[in-house]
């Protein structure tokens, strides 16, 4: 049997095609995109500082992305679950600004080492998501 046909999700999605949950994720993931970046300009003209606005309009912006995906792609929505949500956020957080910080290293600017991690941090979010942040909730 062929390794893409394993249980894993990776392999499965490569030989199957990816499934409607993770399609809703991304489709959710520019919405909160969209979402994000809306609040951050709004921020921008209510609050004192540009840091002040980025802490605002991240805080609104988590909350949100719990909401949309919790309800859009994992079909399940309970507060129990937002501690994980924000643990999942850490992780991403954390790949991404170790990743950023080897490829400035190796002489990458940011602007591209952001887009050469992306796949792979949403892949780590929809894999921590689906499996621990909303993962025990079927």
């Amino acid at each position: 049997m062929p390794a893409a046909s394993g249980s894993g999700g990776l392999g499965r999605m490569l030989a199957r095609g990816p499934s409607p949950q993770f399609v809703r994720f991304v489709l959710a993931g520019l919405v909160n995109t969209g979402f994000g970046y809306a609040a951050f300009l709004v921020a921008l003209a209510l609050c004192p500082t540009t840091f002040s606005a980025l802490v605002a309009s991240t805080i609104v912006a988590i909350l949100f992305n719990f909401v949309s995906q919790g309800l859009y792609v994992f079909r399940n929505l309970r507060i129990r679950f937002l501690w994980r949500f924000l643990l999942t956020y850490a992780l991403v957080f954390l790949f991404n600004a170790l990743g950023l910080a080897a490829l400035e290293g190796a002489g990458i600017r940011p602007q591209i080492g952001g887009l050469l991690l992306l796949p792979v941090a949403v892949l780590i979010s929809y894999g921590l998501n689906s499996r621990f942040a909303f993962g025990s909730a079927r």
